[in-house]
Parts: C-alpha cells; sequence; structure tokens
C-alpha cells in the first residue's frame, strides 16, 4: 500500500513540474505580462518612479500603487464617478493627479488631489475647477484630455482641451487659468522650464466624431506661463498630431501626420531648436491614422524607446508596441502574438523595463526589452562585415529573408529579399543601419559605415 502510495506521489510531483514548466516556458515565451491591479476599472495613467515603484490611474478615480514591479497592488484612492487622468511625481515622496467629471454636454469639473507621503494617502487640494465648452458635443465631451506638467513640487501648469491653461504656484491650492486668444483642441503634449513653456494639441480633420474645423496648434510662453502666443509654423507642416515627447526646450519629438514630400506623410520629426526648424527620424508607423485616440512614447535614456499604440475601435487596426535601440532611428514591431488583447492606454518605462496601463484593471509589463530573449541570443547572432565599407557588407550567421538599409535620417533606402550581402554603391558617404530579419522571426540591426 505505501509502494503503490509512493508512486501515486511521484506521478503527482512529476505532473505537477511539468505543468510549473511549461507556465515557466509559456511566461518566458510571452514578450508582455499582464498583471491584475485588483480592480476592473480602465487604467488611462501609468507612472514609474522606480523599477519596482509604479503607480496607475483610471475610472472612478481610482489611484493603484505597486512596490514590487507591478506584481502586486494598492488601492490608495478611489473617487466614483470621476477618473483620473493623469499622475505625476515632482520627487519621490510629492505627486499630483487630475480628477474630473463630466457634468453635461457642455461643461466638466476637475480638480488636483495631491499626496506628499509617496503616495500612501492622497487628498484633495484647492476647489474644483469648472469647465464651459462652448464648441463641444456630447460626443466631444467623452475625450476632454488634461495634461499636467509640475515645474517642481509647487508650481505645476495643467492644460484643459476646449477650455485654457492654468497655473499653480502654492501646491495646487490655487489654479489661476492664463489669458490667451487661441483655441485648444485636444491636447498632445505640454512641457515647461522655467520661463519656457510649451503646448501642442492635435484633432485637424473634420469627420463624424470630432465636428468643425480643428486644427493641430502649438502655443509658447516665455515669460514664466503669464502670456502665451500662437506658433503658426505647426499647422504648416501636420493636418494631425499625435503625441508630443520632450526631451528638453529645445529638441522636441514629434509624431504624426505630416503633410509634405520633405518630411514624409506618417511618422516622426524632431526640432532641436525649439520649432524652428525640423528635421525626419522616422516614417515607420503606417497605422498611425488622424482618428486614434491613444498613442504614447517613452524614451529611457541611451538609445532605448518605446511607442504604444491604439485606435478606438478601428476594425483591423487595434494595437501596436514597437520599440527603438537607437534613439528611433529604426522601430522593430512586438508581434501581435506577444501584446494580450487588452485596449491600451498609456505606457511609462524604466532603462528596458516599461509598463502599459490598459482596460479592464490590467498593466502589462515586458518580460524582456527586444523580441530576442538573452538566453536565446546568446549564442546565436548575424554577423555584418566588414565596417566600415566603402562597397559591400556580407551577413552571415543566420538565413537572411529581408534586409533592410535606412539611411541617417530614417528613410528607407533599399530592402534586399533572401540575401547575404548588401552592395552600398551609389550611396553617400555616411552612417548607415542594417536591419536583418531571419528565418526564424529574429530581427538583428547593425550601423555600418560607408566611406
Amino acid at each position: 500500500m505505501n509502494r503503490l502510495q509512493n508512486l501515486k506521489n511521484k506521478v503527482l510531483l512529476l505532473l505537477l513540474l511539468a505543468v510549473a514548466g511549461l507556465a515557466k516556458a509559456q511566461q518566458k515565451a510571452q514578450q508582455w505580462w499582464p498583471y491584475e491591479t485588483g480592480v476592473d476599472e480602465d487604467l488611462y495613467n501609468v507612472c514609474c518612479i522606480d523599477a519596482n515603484t509604479i503607480f496607475a490611474c483610471g475610472q472612478n478615480g481610482v489611484i493603484l500603487k505597486s512596490i514590487n514591479g507591478g506584481e502586486s497592488w494598492e488601492e490608495k484612492y478611489r473617487k466614483t464617478g470621476y477618473k483620473t487622468t493623469e499622475l505625476s511625481f515632482s520627487d519621490k515622496n510629492i505627486g499630483y493627479a487630475i480628477c474630473d467629471f463630466t457634468l453635461d454636454d457642455y461643461s466638466h469639473q476637475w480638480f488636483l488631489v495631491k499626496t506628499c507621503d509617496g503616495g500612501e494617502t492622497w487628498n484633495e487640494v484647492g476647489i474644483p475647477i469648472f469647465s464651459w465648452i462652448e464648441s463641444c458635443t456630447a460626443l466631444d465631451n467623452q475625450f476632454i484630455r488634461t495634461e499636467m506638467f509640475l515645474i517642481d513640487a509647487d508650481n505645476l501648469v495643467v492644460a484643459v482641451s476646449f477650455d485654457g491653461i492654468y497655473k499653480s504656484t502654492d501646491g495646487g491650492l490655487t489654479m489661476r487659468k492664463l489669458a490667451n486668444d487661441f483655441t485648444i483642441n485636444e491636447t498632445r503634449g505640454i512641457f515647461y522650464d522655467e520661463n519656457v513653456g510649451y503646448l501642442l494639441w492635435g484633432y485637424g480633420e473634420e469627420d463624424f466624431t470630432f465636428p468643425g474645423e480643428r486644427y493641430p496648434g502649438l502655443a509658447k510662453t516665455d515669460d514664466y506661463g503669464e502670456t502665451w502666443v500662437l506658433v503658426e509654423n505647426i499647422s504648416d507642416i501636420t493636418d494631425d498630431m499625435a503625441f508630443a515627447h520632450f526631451y528638453d526646450k529645445n529638441h522636441i519629438r514629434l509624431f504624426g501626420n505630416f503633410n509634405t514630400p520633405e518630411y514624409g506623410y506618417k511618422g516622426i520629426l524632431d526640432t532641436y531648436d525649439g520649432f524652428d526648424t525640423f528635421e525626419a527620424t522616422g516614417n515607420s508607423f503606417g497605422y498611425l491614422q488622424f482618428v486614434e485616440v491613444y498613442m504614447r512614447a517613452k524614451f529611457t535614456g541611451n538609445g532605448k524607446g518605446m511607442t504604444m499604440l491604439w485606435e478606438y475601435d478601428m476594425p483591423g487596426v487595434g494595437r501596436s508596441v514597437s520599440y527603438t535601440e537607437d534613439d528611433g532611428l529604426s522601430w522593430t514591431s512586438y508581434s501581435g502574438y506577444d501584446l494580450p488583447s487588452y485596449r491600451l492606454y498609456d505606457i511609462d518605462g524604466i532603462d528596458t523595463t516599461f509598463f502599459i496601463s490598459c482596460a479592464n484593471g490590467i498593466v502589462l509589463k515586458n518580460r524582456q526589452f527586444t523580441l530576442m530573449g538573452t538566453e536565446e541570443n546568446s549564442s546565436y547572432a548575424v554577423t555584418i562585415y566588414p565596417n566600415p565599407t566603402n562597397s559591400i557588407v556580407r551577413i552571415t550567421g543566420a538565413e537572411a529573408i529581408e534586409v533592410q538599409v535606412f539611411n541617417a535620417i530614417g528613410q528607407l533606402v533599399k530592402t534586399l529579399k533572401n540575401a547575404n550581402e548588401v552592395r552600398l554603391e551609389g550611396l553617400p558617404q555616411g552612417v548607415y543601419l542594417l536591419r536583418v530579419t531571419t528565418a526564424d522571426g529574429r530581427v538583428f540591426s547593425e550601423k555600418v559605415i560607408k566611406e
């Protein structure tokens, strides 16, 4: 009897080990892993303090905190019927969130909640602000956006779509509306650096969702936010601004639809002189369209960055996440099989660890930065040589089914199928990026210098 019981125990142990191994293998294969936060609300914003301390906020005014890199979450604040849409911290202790509520077809109310103890407790500060939106319809009002930028622990700026720009110098106790003579549409990014500030907004085309002519725009202040002026050149280059990432007050990266042959039609522009001139960085976002709702990008330094896109119930479009290891010169998209089927709202990250806030209380976390696992790739790579070269580069080590060559501003200049060498004759001297897709679906990128 004991022998039979021992046999059963061994079989049971083997089964448990097999199941555990299968789960581990599946977990390892999954590029993005969903974490349940314990709530069912959609989470509109995610904010990383460090690799372990993460915040998320969303419907019903919920604010969540994780101190173990997303493994578990605690609810820290809730305002039923409202929604928290923005989270920002000036340091590890002091942070703010915007909480708002649609009152009717033409107005909504918003206020600030603040923490002084690292997100353990949140308290409402100041009095609610009522925004009357004359040009807004009931359908529009579902998409009212607010953008917040913290100058420091006490000074912050808030931009409200279809309303205006507000500033506080006393930690949110009072919010003063700043004078301007232009109309803000859907906000796409705000940045403030002492005396210099920028605000961008996006939708431009007329359609069933956003009726009326609404042009993308850029406003600038250079007197600590007291006065703002409209910068006209932004409407010369784009019909629709999707998102803006600010490196500093001079270097800004724009994502959107650009309407000149010089800059391309869908992709990325960079300005290094505060919007005076622009340079095309890349045109790799084929899914980007003017009706998109949630497009975000995050760059964490050392060339690492990610973009996230979810288009609002567009048939055949859906969600997309891409990463770059060369600061946007080239992008690689994760397979749809690597993305769990949740609506994506926001992305943030530290170094090579990124988090995406989603619908239904889910936060996604990448288990590895690239498509290639460290263990699988440690003894597996392509070799590209000679480098530098004056004519031909050769590819060995794996079967290349496609080779793409990009120039220094991200333009695709050559595509080869099933090739093990690339001829660069006829191309100017300079730096090029070779992106090699192998037969097993891996992608390798390397910069090549043509002398």
